[in-house]
């Protein structure tokens, strides 16, 4: 059994889509931007068995975009779980 622990920052960019409801008008904008201060871990496990093997796997990604027209940050991100098979050689 192998395990493994990641962590660290990078470039992310965003596509968010924004509707804006005032009174009877609405209004759909597109905003395209750089998060601000990203951040990710990952950790897991490797099991070899004979050439193949599993592997277990669990990350979490954290990223706040600023949204100008609502003065507010965005919080982009989440949790993943993976469970897959994988060939070494």
């Amino acid at each position: 059994m192998f395990p493994f622990l990641g962590f660290g920052t990078g470039n992310y960019s965003a596509k968010v889509e924004e509707e804006l409801v005032t009174g009877s008008s609405t209004t759909v904008g597109t905003i395209f931007g750089q998060v601000d201060k990203p951040f990710y871990y990952k950790f897991g496990v490797r099991i070899p068995l004979n050439g193949l093997g599993i592997i277990l796997t669990q990350q979490y990604i954290s990223a706040n975009f600023d949204v100008s027209t609502e003065n507010k940050p965005l919080s982009l991100g989440g949790t993943v779980t993976f469970i897959g098979l994988y060939y070494g050689f």
